[in-house]
Protein backbone atom coordinates (compact mmCIF):
# COMPACT_ATOMS: atom_id res chain seq x y z
CA UNK A 1 0.00 0.00 0.00
CA UNK A 2 1.75 3.35 -1.02
CA UNK A 3 1.81 6.34 1.17
CA UNK A 4 -1.12 7.78 -0.51
CA UNK A 5 -3.23 5.71 -0.42
CA UNK A 6 -1.88 4.91 3.83
CA UNK A 7 -3.20 8.67 3.63
CA UNK A 8 -6.50 9.18 1.90
CA UNK A 9 -7.72 6.45 4.07
CA UNK A 10 -6.65 8.05 7.70
CA UNK A 11 -8.28 11.13 5.76
CA UNK A 12 -11.38 9.06 5.15
CA UNK A 13 -10.88 8.12 8.58
CA UNK A 14 -10.44 11.12 10.41
CA UNK A 15 -13.63 12.25 8.21
CA UNK A 16 -15.65 10.01 9.72
CA UNK A 17 -15.14 10.46 13.28
CA UNK A 18 -15.86 14.51 12.71
CA UNK A 19 -19.23 13.51 11.38
CA UNK A 20 -19.38 11.86 14.98
CA UNK A 21 -21.42 14.87 17.37
CA UNK A 22 -20.41 15.14 21.10
CA UNK A 23 -17.81 12.38 21.23
CA UNK A 24 -16.61 11.07 24.47
CA UNK A 25 -13.20 10.46 24.62
CA UNK A 26 -10.63 9.42 26.78
CA UNK A 27 -7.18 7.44 27.03
CA UNK A 28 -6.51 4.01 26.33
CA UNK A 29 -5.85 1.74 28.82
CA UNK A 30 -4.99 -1.38 28.43
CA UNK A 31 -6.65 -4.51 29.24
CA UNK A 32 -3.98 -6.70 30.96
CA UNK A 33 -0.19 -6.27 31.88
CA UNK A 34 1.61 -6.65 28.30
CA UNK A 35 4.86 -8.23 28.22
CA UNK A 36 7.60 -6.86 29.42
CA UNK A 37 9.29 -7.17 25.45
CA UNK A 38 5.96 -5.65 24.12
CA UNK A 39 5.97 -2.79 26.41
CA UNK A 40 9.58 -1.71 25.76
CA UNK A 41 8.13 -1.71 21.82
CA UNK A 42 7.49 1.39 19.62
CA UNK A 43 3.84 -0.71 18.95
CA UNK A 44 2.83 -0.18 22.50
CA UNK A 45 3.62 2.79 22.77
CA UNK A 46 1.32 4.26 20.05
CA UNK A 47 -1.37 2.11 20.88
CA UNK A 48 -1.30 3.59 24.37
CA UNK A 49 -1.48 6.77 23.10
CA UNK A 50 -4.77 6.14 21.14
CA UNK A 51 -7.48 8.19 22.23
CA UNK A 52 -10.95 6.09 22.54
CA UNK A 53 -13.87 7.64 20.89
CA UNK A 54 -16.67 5.32 22.22
CA UNK A 55 -17.65 4.36 19.07
CA UNK A 56 -16.44 0.69 18.46
CA UNK A 57 -15.86 0.64 14.82
CA UNK A 58 -14.10 3.73 15.17
CA UNK A 59 -11.56 2.46 18.10
CA UNK A 60 -11.25 -0.95 16.84
CA UNK A 61 -9.78 0.83 13.48
CA UNK A 62 -7.46 3.36 15.41
CA UNK A 63 -5.81 0.32 17.53
CA UNK A 64 -5.53 -2.01 15.06
CA UNK A 65 -3.12 0.45 12.70
CA UNK A 66 -0.94 1.43 15.60
CA UNK A 67 0.19 -2.26 15.08
CA UNK A 68 1.27 -2.32 10.99
CA UNK A 69 4.44 -3.20 10.96
CA UNK A 70 4.65 -5.06 13.55
CA UNK A 71 6.01 -8.66 12.78
CA UNK A 72 5.99 -11.99 14.46
CA UNK A 73 9.26 -13.72 15.82
CA UNK A 74 11.10 -17.24 17.17
CA UNK A 75 10.86 -16.72 21.21
CA UNK A 76 9.00 -14.68 23.95
CA UNK A 77 11.96 -12.46 23.40
CA UNK A 78 10.87 -11.06 20.30
CA UNK A 79 7.33 -10.07 21.42
CA UNK A 80 8.46 -6.70 20.61
CA UNK A 81 7.25 -7.21 17.28
CA UNK A 82 10.96 -6.11 15.53
CA UNK A 83 12.51 -9.59 14.36
CA UNK A 84 11.90 -8.99 10.48
CA UNK A 85 12.99 -12.59 10.13
CA UNK A 86 10.71 -14.47 12.70
CA UNK A 87 8.92 -17.41 11.59
CA UNK A 88 7.28 -19.03 14.35
CA UNK A 89 4.41 -17.47 15.14
CA UNK A 90 5.37 -15.60 18.86
CA UNK A 91 3.94 -12.80 19.16
CA UNK A 92 2.06 -10.04 21.64
CA UNK A 93 -1.36 -11.58 20.90
CA UNK A 94 -0.86 -15.04 20.96
CA UNK A 95 0.91 -14.21 24.62
CA UNK A 96 -2.34 -12.28 25.76
CA UNK A 97 -4.45 -15.03 24.46
CA UNK A 98 -2.34 -17.59 26.04
CA UNK A 99 -2.03 -16.15 29.56
CA UNK A 100 -4.95 -13.72 29.80
CA UNK A 101 -7.59 -15.51 27.96
CA UNK A 102 -7.21 -19.35 28.30
CA UNK A 103 -5.62 -18.93 31.41
CA UNK A 104 -2.60 -20.81 30.35
CA UNK A 105 0.89 -21.03 31.97
CA UNK A 106 2.00 -20.06 28.88
CA UNK A 107 0.92 -17.94 25.60
CA UNK A 108 -0.31 -19.36 22.51
CA UNK A 109 2.11 -19.88 20.23
CA UNK A 110 0.07 -20.42 16.63
CA UNK A 111 -1.33 -18.82 13.53
CA UNK A 112 -2.47 -15.37 14.71
CA UNK A 113 -4.84 -13.72 12.89
CA UNK A 114 -7.91 -14.48 15.07
CA UNK A 115 -5.83 -13.30 18.11
CA UNK A 116 -4.69 -9.90 16.40
CA UNK A 117 -8.41 -9.03 16.08
CA UNK A 118 -9.58 -10.61 19.20
CA UNK A 119 -6.70 -8.55 21.12
CA UNK A 120 -7.57 -4.85 19.02
CA UNK A 121 -11.23 -5.48 20.03
CA UNK A 122 -10.19 -6.29 23.57
CA UNK A 123 -7.79 -3.21 23.41
CA UNK A 124 -10.33 -0.84 22.07
CA UNK A 125 -12.60 -1.05 25.00
CA UNK A 126 -15.08 -3.26 22.72
CA UNK A 127 -16.73 -6.40 24.97
CA UNK A 128 -16.27 -9.99 24.62
CA UNK A 129 -19.94 -10.22 24.08
CA UNK A 130 -19.58 -8.35 21.11
CA UNK A 131 -16.44 -9.86 19.15
CA UNK A 132 -15.66 -13.15 21.61
CA UNK A 133 -12.16 -13.39 21.63
CA UNK A 134 -10.90 -16.40 19.75
CA UNK A 135 -8.11 -17.98 18.40
CA UNK A 136 -9.52 -19.49 15.33
CA UNK A 137 -10.70 -17.53 11.91
CA UNK A 138 -14.18 -18.88 11.63
CA UNK A 139 -17.43 -18.15 13.06
CA UNK A 140 -18.70 -21.62 15.04
CA UNK A 141 -20.36 -22.06 18.30
CA UNK A 142 -17.01 -23.30 20.04
CA UNK A 143 -14.63 -20.98 22.64
CA UNK A 144 -11.89 -20.82 19.77
CA UNK A 145 -13.85 -18.92 17.59
CA UNK A 146 -15.66 -16.22 16.88
CA UNK A 147 -19.55 -16.72 17.51
CA UNK A 148 -22.62 -14.74 18.25
CA UNK A 149 -22.25 -12.58 15.10
CA UNK A 150 -24.16 -13.19 11.32
CA UNK A 151 -22.36 -13.78 8.72
CA UNK A 152 -23.23 -12.80 5.05
CA UNK A 153 -21.46 -14.36 1.83
CA UNK A 154 -19.43 -12.14 -0.34
CA UNK A 155 -21.27 -10.63 -2.94
CA UNK A 156 -24.51 -10.34 -0.64
CA UNK A 157 -23.25 -7.44 1.70
CA UNK A 158 -20.90 -4.57 1.44
CA UNK A 159 -19.12 -4.53 4.46
CA UNK A 160 -18.56 -1.16 7.10
CA UNK A 161 -15.08 -0.24 8.97
CA UNK A 162 -15.29 -2.58 12.03
CA UNK A 163 -16.46 -5.59 10.60
CA UNK A 164 -14.48 -9.10 10.32
CA UNK A 165 -13.71 -10.43 6.70
CA UNK A 166 -13.01 -13.49 6.67
CA UNK A 167 -11.37 -15.55 3.66
CA UNK A 168 -11.07 -19.13 1.79
CA UNK A 169 -8.06 -19.76 0.24
CA UNK A 170 -8.10 -21.08 -3.29
CA UNK A 171 -5.96 -24.26 -2.24
CA UNK A 172 -8.19 -24.79 0.49
CA UNK A 173 -11.82 -24.82 -1.05
CA UNK A 174 -14.03 -24.81 1.67
CA UNK A 175 -12.35 -23.24 4.64
CA UNK A 176 -12.12 -21.01 6.73
CA UNK A 177 -8.34 -19.85 6.40
CA UNK A 178 -7.88 -16.09 7.33
CA UNK A 179 -9.77 -13.68 9.25
CA UNK A 180 -9.21 -9.47 9.43
CA UNK A 181 -10.89 -6.36 10.46
CA UNK A 182 -12.39 -4.47 7.70
CA UNK A 183 -11.48 -0.88 7.37
CA UNK A 184 -12.88 0.55 4.82
CA UNK A 185 -14.49 -0.03 1.35
CA UNK A 186 -13.58 2.50 -1.82
CA UNK A 187 -13.91 2.24 -5.51
CA UNK A 188 -15.15 -2.02 -5.21
CA UNK A 189 -12.09 -2.71 -2.85
CA UNK A 190 -12.48 -3.65 0.70
CA UNK A 191 -9.36 -2.52 2.84
CA UNK A 192 -8.17 -4.78 5.51
CA UNK A 193 -5.88 -4.74 8.82
CA UNK A 194 -4.44 -7.74 9.59
CA UNK A 195 -1.80 -9.92 11.30
CA UNK A 196 -0.51 -13.26 10.19
CA UNK A 197 -0.54 -11.89 7.18
CA UNK A 198 2.01 -13.80 3.98
CA UNK A 199 4.49 -11.10 5.22
CA UNK A 200 3.93 -12.91 8.72
CA UNK A 201 3.43 -9.50 10.17
CA UNK A 202 0.22 -6.59 10.82
CA UNK A 203 -0.58 -4.66 7.61
CA UNK A 204 -2.92 -3.27 5.56
CA UNK A 205 -4.24 -4.95 2.30
CA UNK A 206 -6.50 -4.51 -0.30
CA UNK A 207 -9.01 -6.76 -2.07
CA UNK A 208 -11.56 -6.39 -5.00
CA UNK A 209 -15.02 -6.62 -3.48
CA UNK A 210 -15.31 -9.87 -5.96
CA UNK A 211 -11.86 -11.56 -5.58
CA UNK A 212 -13.01 -15.13 -4.75
CA UNK A 213 -10.66 -15.74 -1.96
CA UNK A 214 -13.25 -13.48 0.43
CA UNK A 215 -15.56 -15.62 2.05
CA UNK A 216 -17.89 -13.32 3.38
CA UNK A 217 -18.14 -10.98 6.27
CA UNK A 218 -18.97 -11.67 9.89
CA UNK A 219 -21.00 -8.55 11.77
CA UNK A 220 -20.42 -7.42 15.13
CA UNK A 221 -23.52 -7.12 17.11
CA UNK A 222 -22.17 -3.29 17.61
CA UNK A 223 -24.63 -1.86 20.44
CA UNK A 224 -23.19 1.85 18.34
CA UNK A 225 -23.00 1.73 14.67
CA UNK A 226 -21.91 5.49 14.50
CA UNK A 227 -20.07 5.82 11.67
Amino acid sequence: MTNRLKRRLSMLLAALMTMISLVPTGALTMPYTPSSYYAASSYCTAVKAVQLTGHPRIDIINVAKTQFGYHEGNSMADLGGGNANGVYNFTEYGYWYGYFVMNKNAGHWGAWCAMYVSWCAAVAGIPASIINRACYARIRDDIYSFRGMPFYEAGTYTPLPGDLVFFDWPDQEGEWNHVAIVWCVIDGKVYTMEGNTIAEACEPRCFLLTDPKIKGYGLPPYTDNTL
